[in-house]
């Protein structure tokens, strides 16, 4: 059986502490009562964010710009949705952030595939080619 990571197993206390401290401070009533919301919020991100790709791809080959942009976005999409379903104030934050487009954005830069564009408007896509 493989033991947890520490790292983890420190983000799993992280979310218990604050648990625990946002229950002391606003009450267990309050606290059931926003991650209850929280999760039917990520409940709903997931039903819209698996929607998504499918027309946002459709869009973009529709414009002539390549579908991976709007795959990601959903990607992203649901993992706010399913950072939203778990329980946790830590994790809701992070769901909650993904849920912004500049976020979204900025994240999919980061993560970019190396891809250009020539001066005539053809794709240069970064790789490597051989002769057998």
């Amino acid at each position: 059986m493989a033991r947890p990571r520490r790292g983890c197993a420190a983000v799993a206390l992280l979310e218990l502490v604050l648990l625990g401290a946002t229950g002391a401070v606003l009450g267990l009533g309050a606290l059931a009562a926003w991650l209850a919301a929280t999760a039917l919020a990520g409940i709903l991100v997931l039903r819209w964010a698996a929607t998504r790709p499918l027309s946002s791809a459709r869009e973009a080959c529709r414009d002539g710009s390549g579908p991976a942009e709007g795959w990601a976005g959903g990607g992203l999409l649901g993992l706010a949705g399913l950072l939203l379903l778990l329980p946790g104030l830590l994790s809701d934050l992070l769901g909650l952030a993904l849920l912004l487009p500049a976020v979204r954005r900025h994240l999919l830069r980061r993560l970019a595939v190396a891809e250009r564009r020539t001066p005539s408007g053809g794709r240069i896509i970064e790789g490597e080619w051989w002769r057998p």
